[in-house]
């Protein structure tokens, strides 16, 4: 019993979280029609839709915030990087592994172009 009350904390939690994103996102809206706020707070329904295990939401939201993101910062950010990666990751949770692997494939790309080059 005392397990099953940690859970169904979490699951009020999740729910706060998607609630305040929710709340950031129209927030950011008023102020910017499709700035990074506006990327930030599709970022965190995503999150939050993959947490409770919505991962069609959180696909569509995760899908949003990437072109705000790609048209922001272009395509070999560390932002693009961070949600191709848990883009693809909820596309491996839904067992669609066709559509994860280009999408770790890009994250890693990117992730290599943006290492710092050390010179010895």
């Amino acid at each position: 019993a005392e397990l099953s009350g940690a859970f169904n904390g979490l699951d009020t939690r999740h729910e706060e979280a998607a609630t305040m994103a929710r709340l950031v996102l129209a927030h950011a809206r008023r102020i910017e029609s499709e700035g990074p706020l506006v990327a930030l707070g599709h970022d965190k329904l995503g999150d939050a839709a993959a947490q409770t295990g919505d991962l069609e939401t959180a696909v569509a939201e995760y899908r949003k915030a990437l072109a705000i993101q790609r048209r922001l910062a272009g395509d070999t950010s560390t932002e693009v990087a961070r949600t191709l990666s848990v883009l693809a990751s909820v596309h491996g949770r839904r067992g669609d592994y066709e559509s994860a692997g280009p999408l770790i494939e890009e994250a890693m790309e990117i992730t290599k172009s943006l290492r710092p080059v050390v010179f010895v």
